[in-house]
């Protein structure tokens, strides 16, 4: 009986040493998505979504043969199949496009996979694709501080998004995408975009040029082609393990001095770490743009030094594991003794 307990509290320790939590994670699903995802949060079962809302709803707009469609999966009944552990839907939607939706809980992770298939005979060019987060909305049953507080950041491969208690008291509950899947815009109603070109068109059309920093991208699916986007949530065991835990899961961390607003000739540094290498620093304005990268540090970060001549929005474009990228806009200015005069 003694050994038994010592192993349970040698259990605990490397547990509390690692940052590794016990998620205990839940999910249950409804008519047309997940209604309750749940995790152990503070010692309780904590639903994440909000009342009334469900994990799933998708916006896409495609068109095929000239002709644009404008889809909410809202407006459909999907097949659905699920079990304890997972949820799957199935919807067919006008012209021929198919939309899957998986979650599943792994682990102490829940991931969120999305497949669009055109199974027609003819191109589809799927030129938006968003997808809705009813997450850590404000509970009125509960004390301001005990809801939850959401920090985004939108910037392709290395997006991620990360809420916690407004005291921040709490473990830190994450949301980033995996494998090639990238996120290119957000809008303030909770609406992430996988695909943005139509939207950021609409913006030009009625407001001039987008001021929206990163590029919209659509995709072409010919007959038969698909394309899959993949999700995860999973807790850091607070806000200091939040850097940690987006660099482990395919994100990347960056520092940098003396800021992203800075003189013109000054030397800027910058650091960069993530589980995928860093490959490359390249200038999205002038390819004599020279940007250093140094190997990797003991700390697990390379460091990055460029000197802008250019004033204005200088863009950076980090490349790193198979494919990904993260975008980095620095505001040149004209030198602290012209502007002091």
């Amino acid at each position: 009986m003694r050994n038994s307990y010592c192993i349970w509290i040698l259990i605990a320790i490397l547990c509390a040493t690692t940052g590794r939590l016990n998620a205990q994670v839940t999910l249950s699903a409804g008519e047309k998505g997940v209604e309750n995802f749940s995790m152990l949060w503070n010692g309780e079962q904590r639903n994440f979504i909000n009342k009334g809302a469900h994990l799933g709803a998708l916006r896409l707009v495609y068109t095929v043969s000239g002709s644009e469609q404008k889809v909410s999966t809202e407006e459909f009944t999907p097949k659905v199949e699920k079990s304890e552990q997972s949820a799957n839907f199935f919807w067919t939607l006008p012209e021929g496009l198919k939309v899957t939706e998986n979650f599943a809980v792994e682990g102490e992770e829940m991931h969120w996979r999305i497949r669009i298939e055109n199974v027609t005979k003819q191109e589809i060019r799927l030129r938006d694709a968003a997808f809705s987060l009813p997450v850590g909305g404000i509970n009125h049953q509960l004390a301001a501080r005990y809801n939850l507080n959401i920090h985004a950041c939108v910037n392709q491969h290395a997006s991620y998004i990360y809420w916690l208690n407004y005291d921040g008291q709490s473990p830190a509950l994450i949301l980033m995408p995996q494998s090639k899947t990238s996120l290119e815009y957000a809008t303030s109603d909770g609406w992430y975009y996988f695909h943005s070109q139509a939207t950021q068109e609409g913006f030009s059309e009625t407001k001039g040029a987008p001021s929206w920093y990163l590029p919209a991208t659509e995709k072409t699916l010919k007959a038969g082609q698909k394309e899959d986007f993949e999700l995860v949530f999973f807790l850091a065991k607070s806000q200091s393990a939040v850097e940690q835990a987006i660099a482990d899961h395919g994100g990347i961390n960056f520092r940098v001095v003396p800021g992203m607003v800075v003189p013109q000739g000054e030397e800027v540094q910058f650091a960069l770490r993530s589980r995928d290498a860093v490959k490359s620093v390249e200038s999205q304005n002038d390819v004599r743009q020279k940007v250093s990268l140094s190997g990797k540090k003991a700390s697990g970060f390379r460091v990055a030094k460029v000197t802008f001549d250019q004033l204005g929005v200088q863009r950076l474009k980090v490349c790193y594991g198979q494919g990904k990228t993260m975008q980095l806009d620095f505001f040149v200015t004209e030198p602290v003794e012209t502007l002091i005069r």
